[in-house]
């Protein structure tokens, strides 16, 4: 199996398993849990992602990320790579790293662990309830690949 088959198999399963995953991929998770004295699973798996960006660079984005996996998927509908589309990113992420920063700052770091937080029983669209931000983020993935 080539390296490209591996890639694109590991952002499918990735995305596949995007239902169980989405609130450990939350940055609100993060802001919900510092208002709580929480260190929620979110915030420690975006914390490995800025760990292993710094030592791996893209490893995650382009090996494991779910959001890599719809894209990939719009890539075979849309048939076009983004040009460009690197202000997207930081349009969405500096307003989330700052807020962070600012309530991290204000209320100090969180002092309780709880990997699970906001799951039921570690899985995160378990509910109904859930479906609805699933299909958001959804949404607003596809959005982004066939606009940017």
């Amino acid at each position: 199996m080539t390296r490209q088959r591996v890639r694109q198999a590991g952002i499918l399963i990735s995305f596949l398993l995007f239902p169980i995953t989405i609130y450990y991929l939350s940055p609100y998770l993060i802001i919900q849990g510092i208002t709580e004295g929480v260190i929620s699973g979110s915030m420690l798996v975006f914390s490995l992602m800025f760990l292993s960006a710094l030592f791996f660079g893209r490893l995650f984005c382009g090996w494991v990320c779910p959001a890599a996996g719809l894209q990939e998927a719009c890539l075979a509908v849309k048939n076009k790579r983004i040009q460009g589309g690197n202000w997207i990113k930081w349009l969405i992420w500096v307003p989330w790293m700052g807020v962070i920063t600012w309530l991290l700052l204000l209320f100090g770091f969180p002092h309780k662990l709880a990997f699970t937080y906001f799951t039921t029983h570690g899985i995160s669209v378990a509910e109904p309830g859930a479906y609805i931000i699933y299909y958001g983020v959804l949404s607003l993935c596809v959005t982004l690949a066939f606009t940017a």
